[in-house]
């Protein structure tokens, strides 16, 4: 089974190195680019219009996913760009996800965001059949907080 996040910004892949370590070429790497067409998420919209510092806790995954030895069907969507796998996510400010003071957290935006407005949504939805369950996360014209 497999967990999706469907964001909206642009995301870049980037490699980089200490410059401790010697740089070396890498022959023959492939590379193919592709444009897929966006699909807003028909789902479930947990938020509302300006909503910021918000945790929606006990939302159903639609299938029982396994992450890091544990096994979960919940999981907690928050107006800062993470969710947290399990039912409580009692994590609503802001904070460094990278702090290592919480588990099972996954954080394609995790920043200081906001709610754009009457446009912004934060939605889920589980599509698929099982086996093959996938679940998308969306936060639809977020921005970071006062900008």
């Amino acid at each position: 089974m497999k967990l999706k996040l469907q964001v909206l910004m642009f995301s870049a892949i980037a490699m980089l190195s200490a410059s401790s370590i010697k740089a070396q070429a890498i022959n023959a790497m492939p590379f193919q680019t592709s444009m897929d067409t966006f699909n807003a998420v028909s789902g479930t919209v947990v938020d509302a219009p300006y909503a910021d510092d918000v945790a929606y806790s006990n939302l159903p995954i639609g299938f029982t996913f396994n992450f890091g030895g544990g096994t979960f069907t919940t999981f907690s969507a928050t107006t800062n760009g993470w969710i947290s796998l399990g039912g409580t996510g009692s994590f609503a400010q802001y904070f460094n996800v990278l702090s290592g003071t919480t588990n099972n957290v996954l954080a394609p935006f995790g920043g200081d965001l906001q709610n754009n407005g009457t446009n912004s949504s934060l939605s889920y939805t589980t599509i698929g059949t099982a086996p093959n369950r996938v679940l998308i996360v969306q936060w639809q014209h977020y921005r970071y907080f006062a900008t």
